[in-house]
């Protein structure tokens, strides 16, 4: 896809160390990296006792060669939290062939689902389903739960890991 088609909304305007976003900043994500003119967006103020992670953030997304576009430079700060007209518009102006509800409980998956239909996004599915590349449908029911444990991980040279 063109890099000017894509749009990635991403956890980290705080800074925090295992964030997307800051792995961005230090080049260690490796799904997507940030790109010279790349624009970043941070809607968020930093809370009080983050400031030295966002600065730190912000700064290697300059290093990089990355377009911040931050508070006080922009008036770009938002509530964490859309609206449903907000969400509608976000629909609207995106124009995803699909959408998928995956953040916060299922009450809000359920409305961010029902969102998306009156927009007219078809959902044939339910919020608590999955991706599934391998199956005929696009998606189908994840009829398990998935335990949360360590996983033990070799890296490119042997070593282990651990993520919790």
């Amino acid at each position: 896809m063109a890099p000017k088609k894509v749009v990635i909304m991403t956890t980290g305007t705080q800074g925090e160390p295992t964030s997307i976003l800051r792995r961005l900043s230090e080049g260690r994500n490796r799904q997507f990296d940030i790109q010279t003119n790349d624009t970043v967006v941070l809607s968020s103020n930093p809370i009080p006792g983050n400031e030295e992670g966002v600065h730190r953030t912000i700064n290697r997304l300059l290093q990089r060669g990355a377009r911040v576009i931050y508070d006080p430079s922009a008036q770009v700060h938002v509530s964490g939290h859309a609206s449903a007209e907000e969400m509608k518009l976000l629909i609207h102006l995106v124009k995803p062939k699909h959408v998928v509800p995956i953040h916060g409980e299922l009450r809000h998956l359920t409305r961010h689902a029902a969102i998306a239909r009156e927009v007219g996004i078809p959902l044939k599915t339910r919020p608590w389903w999955r991706m599934a590349p391998s199956s005929n449908s696009w998606m189908e029911r994840c009829r398990w739960r998935a335990r949360a444990r360590r996983l033990c991980l070799r890296g490119r040279h042997g070593r282990r890991r651990y993520r919790a």
